[in-house]
């Protein structure tokens, strides 16, 4: 992005709360640079007993270009920022919360004793609101819409609260059900003690890995049930990575390449070393081809849900609500674990794997279709 003249406004009355670790101070630093502002002047403006007019009045008076005016004590979205900073004029944006602002050199500012009454006085004076419904709130990695949003947490309860709604907020739109069901009462406490304690979302994808062999080594070798643990224990842990690295706003270029390299490579190799440890127990011979085949469907489903994405511009999972509901359901990693510890759980390893493959060639059947259906519409049906 570039940002020419623009320049921030960073006011308030330093009474913000820390969110997941991090004072409103390092927030807005992490939120300025993910929004492409990074390299932006940014003025501090505090607030006085005369309200904020006079000093953001001091400062539009010197301006030379837009301004972005941001409450120090709220955590701001940073999508809802970097829209602000592409916008051609004027814009109020409003939650219930807090507020931002973009405002121009010479703007007359109305009395306020807040940020957002100054924000409601600018919209009764004629600034136009940027609504929700003008809003791109959709994101991609989350495979839904998510409205623009300021928090503003008044104390240590209020800001709990707040946590915990970034902390869902932050869940994908569709996914299995042991990700939206199971999981959460485990990844919420472990994102907020790794926040607390400085632990990278990085570290924990390394960790991660290492479960990943763990789990591969110990199927191979006919440990079925510690396997099934320690992949359990990954399949936590993927959640908590991308949530701790979205409410920290510390995801990385190599961080995402970790993940979800990790999230599409392991699958495979899972499933062919539970075969071959089903067959050190005395599993049928044909199992080994059969996990081949998984290999195969798995890599088809792959490259169907890549054509879905190029011609949608989204993922097919956040097309329609069909299809978000569906992936629910569908072959994933998460869901075959559930299918092979029904199957371990009552001595019917070889019928479980059976019906993993069988799932899977289900799912990319049905994902084939899906695409073949939408496939006329293109971005539209988006």
């Amino acid at each position: 992005m570039t940002v020419g003249t623009l320049s921030i406004i960073v006011a308030g009355e330093g009474s913000g709360v820390a969110l997941f670790g991090l004072p409103p101070a390092e927030r807005l630093r992490r939120t300025l640079r993910r929004a492409g502002l990074a390299e932006a002047p940014v003025i501090r403006a505090e607030m006085s007993a005369d309200g904020l007019a006079p000093a953001l009045g001091a400062v539009l008076a010197d301006a030379e270009g837009p301004l972005l005016v941001l409450d120090g004590d709220a955590a701001t979205d940073p999508r809802l920022v970097a829209a602000l900073a592409r916008a051609d004029g004027p814009l109020v944006a409003r939650t219930e919360e807090g507020a931002a602002l973009r405002v121009l050199p010479g703007t007359a500012l109305p009395e306020a004793g807040s940020f957002a009454a100054l924000a409601d006085a600018l919209i009764a004076a004629g600034t136009p609101r940027l609504a929700q419904e003008d809003f791109d709130g959709f994101v991609g990695v989350l495979r839904r819409d998510l409205p623009y949003w300021v928090l503003r947490p008044q104390d240590e309860a209020a800001a709990r609260d707040a946590e915990r709604w970034m902390f869902f907020a932050n869940y994908k739109g569709s996914t299995d059900i042991l990700t939206s069901h199971v999981f959460p009462p485990l990844v919420w406490p472990l994102t907020r003690w790794c926040a607390a304690a400085g632990i990278t979302p990085n570290a924990v994808t390394i960790v991660s890995i290492v479960l990943t062999a763990l789990a591969a080594v110990l199927f191979w070798y006919g440990h079925l049930a510690a396997g099934l643990l320690a992949a359990y224990a990954m399949a936590v842990l993927d959640s908590v990575d991308g949530k701790l690295a979205r409410v920290t706003l510390t995801d990385s270029a190599i961080g995402n390449v970790l993940d979800h390299g990790l999230d599409i490579v392991h699958p495979p190799f899972w499933w062919l070393a539970w075969a071959h440890g089903a067959m050190l127990l005395g599993g049928p011979t044909w199992l080994w081809p059969a996990a081949w085949a998984m290999t195969g469907f798995y890599i088809a489903d792959r490259l169907v849900l890549m054509v879905a994405k190029a011609r949608f511009g989204r993922g097919l999972h956040a097309m329609t609500p069909l299809d978000g509901k569906v992936r629910a359901v569908i072959s994933r990693r998460n869901i075959n674990l559930l299918i092979l510890t029904v199957g371990l759980v009552l001595g019917l390893e070889t019928a479980a794997f059976a019906l993993v493959v069988a799932w899977q060639a289900a799912t990319c059947l049905w994902h084939g279709l899906r695409t073949a259906m939408l496939y006329p519409r293109g971005r539209q049906a988006a």
